[in-house]
């Protein structure tokens, strides 16, 4: 296969400019629409700024004053959206499962990406001493790719699949996929995300292309073993589900439902067979034919209507493999199939009467739990007297001065002074750390079984780590409180005085904050218990004292709904 021919990456616009910051002090920076200006000092990210244009002067940016003016700054231009970054390299030497063959595959192609973190982008270029930081990314996007498609296409061959996905042209999504799955956590070290594959092709030489034209793409992906069974008839036991379709010792026919899997070390390949499907059961003598078949190959009867055998419940290996199946547990599943779970291979089924047990046990957790929320919540309509009120008013009195405070040091207020900084965690990230996989059996229904293998994707918590500023600055910190109370509705609610030093807005000076109040009306029930409850002034104050009014009460508890209250 040709190789993809592509233009040099020179007449491409780049991905990132460098510009030193002494070069741009005191001049307009303009940050287009799709791009993001970070500023490195020493391997740290100092701050970001977003499209616009920009005084580059401390005095407008405050993360510059915090910089040391002795070290050198960069500023980084960074485009946060590339179409046609060029891929290109090989993968090396991977198997086919399936086949046998090694193939060497080379990615060739050009994909779209997005800068999905600056800083970490930005980071990775300030650590490596190079004159072409557009290179020095491209590079390292090219890497991460390559590499994503080694895993997938290693995972791949590792089932059989890879011959497939690279012969099969309406497969090339699928190995796409497979590549960005695997790059992804390689391309989120540098904080980078494939957005499109474009014309990335896999294309292999023609040796390699010779021996994947000759594999049989009509022969299931994954590997299909023989079921087992045991003739009921002569006692002769481990027959295999296709190839002894009759017991070879006495000549009775086979009995689809006592099909059972086999350990691991008793598994014998199915080879050469065409899969028609599930076989089918005569309805006259119950004998299984294959689903290719027109008539029973015990009675003759016609196969038109036949309904297909009952097949095995999936085996799923947790861990420790598959130990022998029986045809007990393959005659339980057939009478309890409502009942029946996926078990992990080798572990028993409890009995009728264990299954029994556990669902009675659950039924009266359920029971209880129910009965406890229907009596937490079940409630009875009682008598109300109102025996009491009481209001309170409060506002802050709040003063402007320095306190101690802290921000991440892109937030620093620009007032800030006596600044310090240490690095801390800001935020934790999901990060893939391997997967968890395990094979699963699946009966096809005709005496044979496919093997596959299940990955899920395993995560770990990573911390992210950002310079944590502590600083004083001026602001308005609340002081005291002023309070005033009242204990009756003839005690007209009003608000406290404030005494304040001074008011403007200078070291010192003060003035009123926020403001509260709440208003409670104490009702008394039957049984002389009291129950307080808030409402707003107007409220508050239509309820007379010695008034009768009713409301729902908690049988368990007495608690009173204070929105339930109403007139008798």
């Amino acid at each position: 296969m040709p190789e993809p021919s592509f233009p040099p990456d020179s007449i491409r616009a780049p991905m990132v400019v460098r510009r030193p910051l002494a070069e741009a002090l005191g001049r307009e920076l303009v940050v287009g629409p799709a791009e993001t200006a970070v500023f490195v000092q020493n391997g740290r990210v100092l701050g970001t700024l977003g499209p616009g244009t920009h005084l580059v002067d401390p005095r407008a940016i405050p993360f510059l004053t915090q910089a040391p003016q002795t070290a050198r700054t960069d500023v980084l231009l960074i485009t946060l959206s590339v179409h046609g970054v060029r891929i290109r390299g090989a993968t090396g030497e991977i198997l086919d499962a399936a086949s046998g063959h090694a193939l060497a595959p080379r990615i060739f192609g050009e994909v779209g990406v997005r800068v999905v973190d600056a800083n970490r982008a930005a980071l990775l270029i300030a650590s490596i001493a190079s004159s072409d930081p557009d290179t020095t990314l491209r590079g390292h996007l090219q890497h991460a790719i390559i590499e994503g498609a080694k895993v997938a296409m290693n995972d791949a061959g590792k089932t059989g699949r890879l011959v497939r996905l690279l012969v099969d042209r309406a497969a090339q999504p699928e190995l796409s996929q497979a590549i960005a799955a695997a790059a992804a956590p390689r391309l989120a070290e540098i904080g980078v995300e494939i957005s499109a594959f474009g014309s990335v092709v896999v294309a292999l030489s023609e040796e390699d292309m010779t021996k994947a034209s000759a594999v049989d793409m009509t022969a299931p992906m994954e590997p299909v073993y023989e079921m087992l069974w045991d003739c009921r008839f002569c006692g002769q036991k481990k027959l295999l589900g296709l190839t002894h379709r009759h017991c070879p010792n006495c000549g009775a026919p086979q009995d689809p439902d006592a099909r059972y899997f086999p350990s691991d070390a008793e598994k014998v390949p199915a080879k050469q067979h065409q899969y028609y499907g599930a076989d089918v059961r005569c309805a006259h003598c119950g004998v299984a034919n294959s689903r290719n078949s027109k008539h029973c190959g015990g009675c003759g009867a016609p196969l038109e209507r036949a309904a297909e055998v009952a097949r095995r419940q999936d085996q799923v290996d947790t861990g420790t493999g598959f130990s022998a199946d029986t045809p007990v547990r393959a005659k339980e599943e057939r009478e309890a199939p409502a009942v029946a779970d996926v078990e992990p291979a080798g572990v028993p089924k409890a009995g009728s009467a264990a299954r029994t047990a556990l669902r009675a046990g659950c039924l009266l957790v359920v029971v209880a739990i129910v009965a406890a929320v229907a009596l937490a919540l079940w409630k009875k309509s009682g008598g109300l007297t109102v025996v009491g009120h009481t209001w309170k008013r409060e506002i802050d009195v709040e003063r402007y001065g320095p306190v101690s405070d802290s921000a991440w040091c892109d937030q620093t207020p620009f007032a800030a002074r006596n600044v310090t900084r240490r690095r801390e965690v800001r935020s934790h990230e999901r990060v893939e750390d391997g997967q968890d996989c395990h094979t699963r059996r699946v009966d096809r229904g005709n005496g044979t079984f496919s093997e596959t293998q299940e990955c899920t994707p395993r995560y770990r918590d990573e911390p992210v780590y950002s310079d944590r500023c502590y600083f004083t600055v001026d602001k308005w910190t609340k002081l005291r409180s002023e309070t005033a109370t009242g204990a009756s509705v003839t005690d007209a609610p009003r608000w406290p005085e404030t005494s304040l030093a001074r008011s403007g807005t200078c070291e010192g000076c003060e003035r009123e904050g926020p403001r509260r109040e709440t208003y409670t009306v104490v009702f008394q029930d039957d049984g002389s218990r009291e129950h307080p409850c808030d409402f707003d002034e107007q409220r508050w104050a239509s309820f007379s004292d010695g008034s009768q009014w009713k409301g729902a009460l908690g049988v368990v508890g007495g608690g009173l709904d204070c929105g339930s209250v109403s007139s008798r």
